[in-house]
C-alpha cells in the first residue's frame, strides 16, 4: 500500500522480593559494557540506503516487585527484547514510554532501568527514550518507602539513561514542558554529520514528552512552539523540507479519527475497546501539517493496539506491546520501521512491520 505525497513516499504494510530477579546477572553484564563502547553518535543511513528502527513499547519493568510473578515478568520481557533485537539488529532502538511501572517501585528504579537497556548494551545497539505516564508515577498509597531519594523523576531517570554511551537520549530544553523533547538527525551514508560538508540530514526523528505520571497528560503549547521553531530554522538553513517521523507515548486524537474514518486506509489490530488519546493533541497535528515535515507518527500506551492508519499526508502507527508488565495478555512483539533513502537523498519511503517474540512477522 503506497501513499504518494510530493517528495515523500510512504509504504504501508511494507511500511529476592523488592529487587529485580535477575539484577545480579544484568548488572554484571552491563558493568562490563557501560561506557566501554566506541559509539558513533551520528546516525547515518546504511550503504544500501536504509535505516532501521525498532520501537519497544510499554515494557513496564518493576511491576509487582514484591511478588513472585512480578520479577518473572521482567525476565520474560528481556526475552522479548532479545528475540526481536537479535533478529532485526536495528540502527536505533526507541523506548517509547512506560519502561517502568514507577508507581510499584519502592527504591530501586535504576536497577530496573539497567535491565531495560541490558539487551541493547549486550548487542551494542544505540537507543533513545521518551517517557510515558508510568515511568515517574508516584508510589501507590498502599506501599511505603524508607527511601525518599529513589531516582524516579523524569530528570534523574534521563540523567541515568544518558550515563550509558549507547544512549542518544536528550533531556531537551528545560524551558518547556516535560523531559525528553528533542530531535535526532539521520544523515546520508558518507556525510560528516555536523553540516560542515554542506550535507543536510536526510531524515529527522522528533521525540516528545506527552506527559502523565507527575505531569498532566498533554502536549503543551510551548512544546508545539518549540517544534515549529526548530522546523522553521531547519527549513531556512537547508532551503527545503526534510522528511521526518515522530515518537510520543500517548496517542493524539488523529489515531481514533483515522481508525473510525470509513474511507481511511488501515492495517493491523485494534484490540483495546477504545483509543485513550490526549485531549489536546490536535495542536501538535496542526503544527505537523503546517510544517509539512512529519509523514508518520508512532506511539504506545494502548497495549492492545498495533494498527497503522493513514490520512492523505500522514501515517499514525501504534507500536506493539513489548513487555510482560502492564495490562493485557496480548502476544508480545515490537514495531519495526525501515526508512529508505532515494539515490538523490531528497525523498524517503517507509516500510513497517511487527516482529513477534516467537520470530514471526505480521502486518507486513
Amino acid at each position: 500500500r503506497r501513499v504518494h505525497g510530493g517528495m515523500f513516499v510512504v509504504v504501508g504494510a511494507l511500511l529476592s522480593f523488592g529487587a529485580p530477579l535477575s539484577v545480579p546477572i544484568a548488572e554484571r553484564e552491563i558493568s562490563q559494557h557501560i561506557n566501554q563502547h566506541q559509539v558513533d553518535k551520528i546516525l547515518r543511513f546504511r550503504e544500501d540506503g536504509t535505516f532501521k528502527i525498532v520501537q519497544l513499547a510499554d515494557l513496564h519493568f518493576g511491576e509487582g516487585e514484591d511478588t513472585l510473578w512480578g520479577p518473572m515478568q521482567d525476565v520474560k520481557s528481556i526475552g522479548v527484547m532479545t528475540a526481536v533485537l537479535a533478529a532485526e539488529m536495528p540502527d536505533l532502538v526507541v523506548f517509547s514510554g512506560d519502561q517502568l511501572t514507577g508507581n510499584n517501585i519502592i527504591s530501586n528504579s535504576t536497577a530496573y532501568w539497567k535491565q531495560v537497556v541490558s539487551v541493547c548494551v549486550r548487542l551494542n545497539l544505540r537507543w533513545a527514550i521518551i517517557f510515558g505516564n508510568h515511568d515517574d508515577a508516584p508510589l501507590e498509597a498502599s506501599r511505603t518507602s524508607n527511601d525518599s531519594d529513589d531516582p524516579k523523576s523524569r530528570q534523574t531517570l534521563m540523567e541515568y539513561d544518558r550515563s550509558f554511551d549507547l544512549s542518544l537520549s536528550q533531556a531537551g530544553p528545560d524551558t518547556i514542558r516535560g523531559v525528553g523533547n528533542y530531535r535526532l538527525d539521520v544523515y546520508p551514508t558518507n556525510a560528516t554529520g555536523d553540516g560542515s560538508d554542506g550535507i543536510a540530514p536526510a531524515s529527522l526523528i522528533y521525540l516528545m514528552d506527552s506527559g502523565g505520571g507527575t505531569l498532566d497528560e498533554s502536549v503543551g503549547a510551548d512544546q508545539v512552539q518549540w517544534y515549529r521553531n526548530i522546523s522553521e530554522a531547519l527549513q531556512r538553513r537547508w532551503g527545503r523540507i526534510i522528511p521526518a517521523i515522530s515518537f510520543f507515548h500517548i496517542p493524539i486524537p488523529a489515531y481514533s479519527q483515522s481508525w473510525n474514518n470509513p474511507s481511511g486506509k488501515c492495517f493491523g489490530d485494534k484490540l483495546d475497546p477504545f483509543i485513550d488519546s490526549l485531549d489536546n493533541g490536535d495542536s501538535l497535528l496542526r503544527a505537523f501539517d503546517d510544517q509539512g515535515e512529519v509523514i508518520a507518527t508512532f506511539c504506545g500506551h494502548d497495549h492492545g493496539n498495533d494498527f497503522c492508519c493513514t490520512t492523505d499526508t500522514m501515517w499514525f502507527c501504534f507500536g506493539r506491546h513489548s513487555g510482560y508488565g502492564g495490562y493485557g495478555t496480548f502476544d508480545r512483539g515490537a514495531r519495526v520501521t525501515e526508512i529508505s533513502l532515494s539515490k538523490s537523498n531528497s525523498s524517503i519511503s517507509l516500510r513497517t512491520w511487527v516482529r513477534m517474540e516467537n520470530g514471526t512477522v505480521i502486518h507486513d
